[in-house]
């Protein structure tokens, strides 16, 4: 019965599996395979994706052939760096926390 089982590596009674499982005869192991085959746009060698149309493109005619990479209108941009405060406005805020640090305050106003 075990090398049939060695040979087959599958038991189809789960009553045996367990009584094998206990006695420490069998155990048990997960196999994954995968499959790999030729998909619809398998070709053997890159084909060269377009991200803009030039002038060449449009000069030598080739932009009616040409593979162009498709556009991602969901992506997001790039961070960018926020711009810096006006020097008058860096001096503006020195006087402000040196006066604040010598004890005044500011009044509140309307605007």
């Amino acid at each position: 019965m075990l090398k049939n089982i060695q040979e087959t590596q599958s038991v189809s009674d789960a009553k045996l599996l367990a009584d094998l499982k206990k006695k420490k005869l069998a155990t048990v192991l997960k196999v994954i395979t995968y499959t790999v085959t030729k998909g619809p746009k398998y070709a053997k060698e890159m084909p060269v994706e377009h991200t803009d149309l030039t002038v060449d493109l449009l000069a030598s005619g080739a932009w009616e052939t040409a593979n162009f990479k498709p556009y991602n209108f969901a992506a997001l941009g790039s961070n960018q760096d926020a711009g810096a405060l006006h020097p008058l406005n860096k001096v503006r805020q020195e006087f402000r926390n040196i006066f604040f640090s010598q004890g005044f305050v500011e009044m509140p106003t309307g605007q």
